[in-house]
């Protein structure tokens, strides 16, 4: 009751114009503050947008690359035909048809393929990579199969490295070709034996760069 009374005897008591600048000055405060508001709004969605989001599955599969993406990029960077696909798998102890080869490449919906390539059909893939490239031992032992979806990249890299005779300037040397800089110690770690105390895991974003830069090296720059 108090504060109608006070207000009502300020308003008499203080001239038009000061009353009119009051108010003004008021709106002048929630306007400003709103625009704040929304700012502070805005940084945090800015903010939050930098990380993917688990709860949203469809979104994160945009970011991860199965076995089958690995196997098409490969074999687009080292413009490999359906017959030597064929011949390769072989090699590396895998039995498969050129229409089975050709689903394996094939998408049949956005994110899944025809044929889904297994730990076991793209390692012995990758086996057969080294075997067409540098031939093989009569006394040599059949390779231990080992690939798992944790260190598929790191074993992807360090085969194809075997297979094409790379060294680690030309591996870094691709990684530059697809605009990534990686160091040779970060190169070291990648190529490790799993279990070592130095051993990093390979994400998506470099295999899939390594790959990208392998296609400018070895197809686009033929």
């Amino acid at each position: 009751m108090l504060f109608f009374v006070y207000c009502s005897v300020r308003r008499i008591l203080l001239p038009k114009s000061s009353i009119a600048e009051e108010v003004e000055g008021e709106k002048r405060y929630t306007s400003e503050r709103k625009q704040w508001i929304l700012k502070v709004k805005k940084r945090k969605q800015d903010y939050s947008s930098r990380f993917i989001c688990y709860n949203q599955p469809k979104k994160w599969m945009v970011y991860r690359m199965n076995h089958n993406d690995r196997l098409t990029r490969l074999r687009y960077a080292l413009d490999i035909k359906d017959t030597d696909m064929v011949k390769i798998f072989e090699l590396g102890g895998a039995s498969f048809t050129k229409e089975e080869v050709r689903q394996l490449l094939k998408k049949k919906d956005p994110e899944t393929y025809e044929i889904e390539c297994t730990n076991e059909a793209f390692e012995r893939f990758l086996n057969g990579l080294i075997r067409s490239q540098r031939g093989t031992k009569p006394d040599a032992a059949e390779p231990v199969l080992e690939l798992n979806n944790g260190n598929v990249n790191n074993l992807m890299l360090k085969k194809i490295k075997i297979a094409l005779s790379l060294t680690t300037d030309e591996m870094l040397d691709i990684f530059q070709q697809a605009g990534v800089t990686v160091s040779k110690g970060e190169l070291g770690a990648i190529l490790r034996k799993e279990g070592h105390r130095n051993y990093k895991p390979c994400l998506d974003k470099y295999a899939r760069n390594f790959l990208k830069g392998l296609t400018i090296e070895y197809r686009d720059n033929k």
